[in-house]
């Protein structure tokens, strides 16, 4: 896909700087993407979107909100990752953390 852009001063200034302008402008773009659209940021949107459905006094761990076919698209690191942004400000995703299970996994309920 071609598209033409017209670039701010300051950004053609940057461009012309470049060895290959093209290639510079392509990988800004897909660094800035990674950080707004990655697997973690989706499941992220995910859970606290659905987390507002969960009936009120349900006990659940977080693949059961996300749903396993999201969560299983998750690598370890991902999977991990989130979990431990979770475990920073459950609050943030509309959850309140109860406890661990038998298995280690953290067990929420939805903020009320």
């Amino acid at each position: 896909m071609n598209v033409s852009l017209t670039l701010s001063p300051s950004i053609a200034t940057w461009a012309q700087a470049q060895p290959n302008a093209e290639i510079a402008i392509l990988d800004v773009l897909e660094a800035y993407l990674a950080t707004i659209d990655s697997p973690t940021i989706r499941a992220a949107k995910l859970l606290k979107a659905n987390a507002i459905s969960m009936p009120e006094g349900m006990e659940f761990e977080i693949p059961q909100v996300i749903g396993r076919g999201d969560w299983e698209k998750l690598t370890r690191s991902e999977r991990l990752s989130l979990g431990k942004e979770i475990k920073r400000t459950p609050e943030s995703f509309g959850l309140v953390f109860l406890r661990k299970s038998a298995s280690n996994h953290a067990i929420y309920n939805r903020l009320v």
